[in-house]
């Protein structure tokens, strides 16, 4: 993924926001397909391989930053120069606030693959 960032203005607080703009690579893009084939075949095997029991009406992606649980945005760390959170994911400087999601993880397993009727 590719990312820039500008500043977009300033926030209700007169602190400066960030405008990130993510892009996913080709090699990203095919990452995608890859991970798409095991659940193309759950389908089927769960239709009996029967292409009358189910019907694919897209496989289109949704964009980054969408459904997707980006990761490794924030950094943990002791020192707040150097990293976003602490080791508890605790903000640096702003009390009582903590990172709920996976942002702070290196990297993850997948998006949420799921079958809908």
């Amino acid at each position: 993924m590719t990312a820039s960032a500008d500043v977009g203005g300033n926030s209700e607080f007169g602190v400066p926001r960030a405008y990130v703009q993510l892009t996913a690579t080709s090699t990203e893009n095919q990452l995608g397909d890859v991970m798409d084939t095991p659940i193309l075949r759950l389908v089927s095997k769960l239709a009996n391989d029967a292409a009358g029991n189910f019907e694919i009406t897209s496989q289109d992606r949704d964009g980054l930053g969408t459904a997707y649980h980006e990761a490794g945005t924030l950094w943990m760390g002791l020192d707040p120069t150097h990293s976003v959170t602490d080791t508890n994911r605790r903000f640096h400087g702003v009390a009582n606030a903590f990172c709920a999601d996976q942002s702070v993880f290196v990297t993850a397993g997948s998006v949420n693959p799921a079958l809908r009727a």
